[in-house]
């Protein structure tokens, strides 16, 4: 019994003392999960009442493809780099080239390391007789995949 009441006497107080407060620690900063999204430009909607209506047809169908697959959820940065991509060509095919500028622009700035881009770009800038941009674009499309374009 004595054992005990010193046992108790011993540990009592210990247990009676509040604990300390838990020390603050300091938690790493979350991991973002993707790169972030580089700044894009607006992609101004051209005035197509100068087309035929078959044209302006097939360009708004781009125009409503596009924004599907720029706004889907799970779109991977190359996927929108794509899809500024391609409608880029479609607005350079009907020559509304300052509208398909913007999208190789943009389609570059999501997937910088694509040559193609860079190359479509290029072809715009020469059109348009910007040939130092013209030369600088080709050049980036050659550092980054020598081979493109592919010959006909």
């Amino acid at each position: 019994m004595r054992n005990l009441l010193l046992l108790l006497a011993l540990t009592l107080p210990t247990a009676l003392t509040p604990a300390a407060p838990p020390q603050a620690t300091q938690e790493p900063p979350p991991i973002p999960l993707a790169p972030p999204t580089p700044e894009l430009l607006p992609v101004p909607h051209p005035d197509l009442e100068a087309f035929e209506p078959q044209v302006a047809d097939q360009i708004r169908q781009y125009q409503e493809l596009t924004e599907e697959a720029l706004a889907e959820a799970g779109a991977t940065a190359g996927q929108k780099s794509g899809a500024y991509g391609e409608m880029g060509r479609v607005y350079q095919a009907y020559g509304l080239t300052g509208t398909a500028e913007v999208c190789y622009v943009n389609a570059i700035k999501l997937a910088p390391q694509q040559a193609r881009w860079h190359y479509y770009l290029g072809l715009l800038l020469q059109q348009e007789g910007r040939f130092e941009e013209a030369g600088e674009a080709f050049r980036r499309s050659l550092e980054l995949d020598p081979r493109y374009p592919p010959p006909y």
